[in-house]
């Protein structure tokens, strides 16, 4: 029983650093194409 216990609670803190990592891999992203726009319409803005 123990042993199904200390597996059960690997599989939970496996889970939750999958989840911290596509977390932090989508707020990356989402900064990098922030960025990337802000970049975009500064440039446009100087072409004015």
């Amino acid at each position: 029983m123990a042993s199904t216990k200390s597996a059960f609670n690997s599989v939970k803190v496996a889970q939750t650093k999958a989840l911290q990592l596509s977390i932090s891999v989508i707020l990356v992203n989402l900064l990098e194409r922030e960025s990337l726009s802000i970049a975009l319409s500064h440039s446009q803005l100087n072409k004015d």
